[in-house]
């Protein structure tokens, strides 16, 4: 982890989840939040689980 701000936040979580390829359609699980530290993006942080079909 290189963002300094994140590592607190991100300390002791693990998962282990499969990385898409392109064209893949995904269902994505996790808490949807407003980044208000980052340019006001929103984002889901962290991804609980991730879905390929």
């Amino acid at each position: 982890m290189t963002q300094s701000d994140a590592i607190s936040a991100c300390q002791n979580y693990t998962n282990n989840i499969t990385i898409p390829t392109i064209n893949d359609h995904i269902t994505v699980t996790g808490s949807y939040v407003l980044d208000t530290d980052h340019h006001n993006w929103a984002e889901i942080h962290p991804a609980y689980t991730l879905a390929i079909s």
